[in-house]
């Protein structure tokens, strides 16, 4: 795997290691992000050292995103390269750094168990 995944007790961190996002980095990511889904773990991908990747790419992780909320969990999106924001649809979590990402997620875990109290 070219990833760094950094552990979390509610999500993972996922950094891919390559500047080109290939479609064999994105099956596996997919395939990760599928394990934590079943695990009930949000995720948190840090683009920093992506710079480039192919459009057809998005419309996976568009649908990796939506099976995070299918499933009542959270995906953020972080550090995307200005040439590649333009590519992704403006309704998915995109913040710049990684701290914001960690924010969110965890904010939306807080909204989720409290939610589920009332």
């Amino acid at each position: 795997m070219q990833y760094k995944i950094n552990t979390k007790e509610n999500f993972d961190i996922i950094v891919p290691q390559m500047a080109q996002f290939d479609s064999i980095m994105a099956e596996e990511l997919f395939q990760h992000c599928s394990e934590l889904q079943k695990n009930d773990k949000s995720a948190i991908i840090d683009f920093s050292n992506v710079l480039s990747m192919d459009s057809a790419i998005i419309s996976t992780l568009e649908k990796m995103y939506t099976a995070f909320y299918g499933h009542h969990l959270s995906c953020a999106f972080c550090h995307l390269h200005q040439n590649l924001r333009p590519l992704f649809s403006a309704d998915l979590n995109i913040v710049p750094t990684q701290i914001e990402a960690i924010d969110l997620v965890s904010m939306e875990g807080l909204e989720r168990e409290l939610l589920r109290d009332f």
